[in-house]
């Protein structure tokens, strides 16, 4: 069931923020709900086809190249696909109608207003795990290798790269490297890392 609220939640996040066609359909009767929910999808699905093939007949006409003709039809073909899947969103709307969402979109505004006073977002470095720390470390090296391998590549013009002296300055490089961000783990983001913050736990589909 938590499921359905959770995919019925979205459906609704991205069609229908301020509710107004959920708040309409859930005045309906439950029998008068479900014709609406299948009729809209029969035909929704039917005049998609119709722009479908016309498009497809269109691009067939245009004599486009095989590569550029196979391409539009497939685009055409993904987003006819994605259409039809959202739209079969429409069902999952049935699952909120006894469910509390003016409460649960109260609690999820506390939440996230929590999340913003005591800086948990997910994409804070202090946030991260050990890995994903590690991962963004490498990747700033990686760039910084490259700059500097460009840089030698263009002081030495047309002379080729001095491997032996360039190996000595990426050792050293390297050296400083590990050891600045190992510094700036421990005293910084290790020392934010300490100030443990839960947030606040809500299940969505409790009961409220």
């Amino acid at each position: 069931m938590k499921i359905l609220i959770n995919i019925g939640l979205i459906w609704l996040h991205i069609f229908d923020k301020q509710r107004l066609l959920f708040k309409t359909i859930k005045a309906l009767h439950k029998y008068f709900r479900w014709f609406l929910y299948v009729s809209t999808n029969i035909a929704f699905y039917f005049f998609i086809s119709f722009l479908t093939k016309i498009s497809t007949n269109y691009i067939i006409n245009y004599n486009f190249s095989p590569f550029v003709e196979e391409t539009m039809i497939s685009l055409l073909m993904f987003f006819k696909i994605l259409g039809i899947v959202l739209m079969f969103g429409l069902f999952f709307i049935e699952s909120l109608i006894n469910f509390d969402i003016e409460t649960y979109q109260k609690q999820k505004e506390d939440k996230e207003n929590y999340i913003r006073a005591n800086k948990l977002q997910w994409w804070r470095l202090r946030n991260c795990n050990w890995f994903m720390r590690i991962l963004i470390y490498t990747v700033i090296f990686i760039f910084c290798f490259l700059m500097l391998l460009n840089s030698f590549l263009l002081s030495a013009q047309d002379q080729p790269l001095d491997f032996v002296e360039f190996g000595t300055f990426l050792k050293q490089f390297l050296l400083v490297y590990v050891i600045v961000f190992m510094l700036f783990d421990y005293k910084l983001v290790q020392k934010a890392r300490k100030k443990v913050l839960e947030i606040p736990k809500f299940e969505v589909g409790e009961q409220v």
